[in-house]
């Protein structure tokens, strides 16, 4: 009984570490790529947001003719960014900042290109009105039936 409860004990004990060991080998992993970058989380956010705006800029140069082609944009959204984030004191290698951008482009031209859907306009139910249910007249009277006439009218 006890090499049974041990060998149960074990087999739970196995089940439970390979969730654990994953979710912990997930973040061993984040936190070393976030070191490499030297960021943390506002730092991240604020990267973040220097790159959209950047894209955005890029993405309004073309509207307007200034840049041409997709390179164009993507050639000035990167040095923007660079300069921007050069004023904060971030550092960011060229080609993580390339990825970066090619990755925030298209979430960047969606949001702002997202149209506006006007709200639903559900028409109200009308119910037509009811009508009162007639009353019994009292001159009518409900027709009795007797046992026997049933029978004999089975029968037949």
């Amino acid at each position: 009984m006890d090499a049974e409860v041990l060998n149960l004990l074990l087999n739970i004990g196995a089940a439970s570490l390979v969730p654990m060991a994953g979710g912990i080998a997930a973040f061993v992993v984040q936190k070393l790529k976030m070191g490499a970058l030297d960021l943390n989380t506002k730092r991240w956010e604020q990267t973040q947001l220097t790159i959209n705006a950047a894209i955005s800029s890029a993405e309004q140069g073309g509207k307007v003719g200034k840049l041409a082609t997709s390179a164009d944009k993507k050639k000035h959204a990167i040095e923007l960014a660079k300069s921007l984030l050069a004023k904060q004191k971030i550092k960011i290698d060229d080609a993580v900042l390339s990825e970066l951008v090619e990755a925030n482009v298209w979430d960047v031209k969606n949001v702002s290109e997202a149209k506006v859907v006007p709200p639903v306009v559900v028409a109200p139910v009308v119910v037509p009105p009811i009508e009162p249910v007639n009353p019994i007249k009292p001159d009518v009277q409900p027709e009795v039936v007797k046992v026997g006439d049933v029978i004999e009218n089975a029968v037949g």
